[in-house]
């Protein structure tokens, strides 16, 4: 089963978020919802078990409610990996001024069932349009030199399911 990553603070106050909204919503479109802190990810290295989940996820979700500074970083790596991303916040101004003009889904927190249901459409609606064609969810990046890109290609998967890191000659 394809993975959704979801980065989101851990804190007790999105329990019922992540339980009564994230995984219903993903779990119906056949997809297996994680985040960082899942204890099955593998390894005792959070960043580690994040990367490795940024690479292999299908999509990643975004939560940027109260500005988290892990996710911010985390998302910036989601990014950078050309990853189909769909972020969400309860209030405008939890989005930070460089990724306003990105389409976001604003939420309320007491109205769960709303939000399962615009997660589950805008999921479903980003993995169609990626799957149709290969699009570029942050143009901005294409604005770094070639050398730094290649430091950050390694996030993306091949052809043969590898990292490029893996996959590459030494230089």
């Amino acid at each position: 089963m394809e993975m959704c990553f979801v980065l989101m603070p851990f804190s007790s106050e999105f329990k019922n978020q992540w339980e009564l909204a994230f995984i219903p919503a993903i779990e119906s479109l056949k997809l297996q919802p994680y985040r960082g802190d899942d204890i099955s990810l593998g390894t005792n290295m959070i960043m580690q078990d994040v990367t490795q989940c940024i690479h292999k996820a299908r999509i990643v979700v975004a939560d940027l409610t109260d500005k988290d500074p892990n996710v911010m970083y985390e998302l910036g790596l989601a990014h950078a990996a050309k990853k189909p991303v769909i972020m969400l916040a309860q209030k405008d101004e939890d989005v930070p001024f460089d990724l306003r003009h990105i389409r976001y889904l604003r939420y309320d927190k007491s109205d769960l069932k709303a939000l399962q249901d615009d997660l589950k459409t805008r999921i479903a609606n980003t993995l169609s349009q990626a799957t149709v064609e290969q699009v570029d969810f942050f143009p901005e990046l294409r604005l770094m030199k070639d050398r730094d890109y290649d430091e950050l290609i390694y996030l993306r998967p091949t052809s043969h399911g590898r990292r490029n890191a893996e996959a590459r000659s030494p230089r």
